[in-house]
């Protein structure tokens, strides 16, 4: 290979034993080199195996091909989301309901966070198009914007509404995940709406349940101060604190005057979240259509939403907008 002039001169050096002292140019180059550079060996790996970005995942493989409706996968029994059940996840019942509410068609289908291309639940599977013939799933997070939903609340409520949001997000639901994961009265309850139906493998039930309650416990954990000196959750100060929000609720049902919150003129996107949660905690109210419903063992967090006349109020009238809506839809076999 052609060498250049200073390769001449360096090669002339060493013939006569002289140690080159490298410029002060050089020096700083090998020095950027030495800090910034990727090793050669790491180098090399990577140009072999180089990164890649996969597409999204594929939509389940038991996803209807031929939808004429929007597929909303949930929690649920298979035959609650064939008969339109809500879900008995709260997550998943705020997004069903809000749909269900704007009077937005969907089917629904029983789904697990495994079999969910998000990796999350609720997802949906939009209906194809002329424009697009094989949409992609759409988390839940972007619902609102897929099906152009109004905002929450108006302008001067927005401050009002965050607050009111809170504590649903650092009151309510560490004392809800407290009482459905890491009661052991309860534990039947988590087995028979969460693990069993994924999978009929005892030593898979058993690391799902450990699984369940680990997360749940992190949770609750980075969402709420209810810890105790010793660093252990503090179940007394989380339903305490639950206690404190169903009354804030409670005082704020009150002092509308349409019944729902905010004084909006029928259910909107916050009575779709507290109904989330007052639904599922008081067992599926126990006075469904169908007369479906589950039992708490223990019954704190229930027994407490029950001195709330408002909010149980509040869910039945949900209970029968929901099911009216979905009537109207079309959707109630």
């Amino acid at each position: 290979m052609p060498q250049d002039e200073s390769s001449n001169e360096d090669s002339e050096a060493h013939a006569n034993g002289q140690a080159q002292k490298p410029s002060n140019t050089t020096a700083s180059t090998l020095q950027r080199k030495s800090l910034f550079s990727v090793p050669d060996p790491i180098k090399r790996i990577f140009d072999s195996f180089p990164f890649v970005t996969y597409s999204p995942n594929i939509s389940p493989a038991r996803a209807p091909q031929r939808r004429q409706r929007d597929v909303l996968y949930i929690f649920s029994t298979e035959q609650g989301a064939l008969q339109g059940y809500p879900s008995f996840n709260p997550t998943c019942l705020k997004w069903q309901a809000l749909l269900t509410f704007h009077s937005i068609p969907h089917t629904l289908r029983s789904s697990t966070n495994h079999a969910s291309p998000t990796g999350a639940l609720p997802f949906l599977l939009p209906s194809p198009t002329p424009a697009c013939t094989n949409p992609g799933p759409i988390s839940s997070s972007k619902l609102p914007k897929h099906f152009s939903l109004p905002p929450p609340v108006s302008a001067p409520d927005v401050s009002r509404h965050a607050a009111y949001e809170t504590l649903l997000t650092h009151a309510i639901r560490p004392a809800y995940l407290y009482a459905l994961y890491l009661c052991a009265t309860n534990s039947r309850l988590v087995s028979t709406l969460y693990i069993e139906p994924c999978t009929n493998s005892a030593p898979v039930r058993t690391a799902l349940s450990v699984s369940l309650r680990k997360a749940a416990y992190n949770e609750i954990v980075k969402s709420s101060s209810s810890l105790g000196l010793s660093g252990l959750i503090d179940p007394e100060e989380l339903f305490a604190n639950a206690r404190r929000a169903f009354e804030a609720l409670e005082t704020l049902l009150i002092q509308s005057s349409s019944g729902w919150f905010f004084g909006s003129e029928g259910p909107e996107e916050m009575d779709a979240n507290v109904w989330a949660y007052t639904y599922v905690i008081l067992g599926g109210n126990g006075r469904t259509k169908q007369g479906r419903g589950w039992q708490w063992q223990d019954s704190r967090l229930s027994g407490d939403l029950k001195n709330c006349n408002r909010l149980t109020e509040h869910a039945v009238r949900c209970e029968e907008v929901f099911w009216r809506e979905r009537g109207k839809m079309g959707l109630v076999d």
